[in-house]
């Protein structure tokens, strides 16, 4: 599943939807919890599936 991913990489930007599914936390390097969100069933504009799901830092 994540071989789409790495097709894309990293050069180009782009515009994807997915379903914001629940909050958690990450435990840091000094025990505090840093904030994560999932997304599940990301999509590209075009439909295809690009991941089912995508931890992603909760930052400003």
């Amino acid at each position: 599943m994540r071989d789409a991913l790495k097709q894309i990489g990293n050069k180009e930007r782009g515009t994807y939807v997915g379903v914001v599914s629940r909050l958690g936390y990450k435990t840091g390097y000094n025990g505090h919890g840093k904030p994560t969100f999932l997304i599940i069933n990301l999509t590209d504009i075009n439909g295809n599936l690009v991941a089912d799901h995508l931890w992603i830092n909760y930052t400003k």
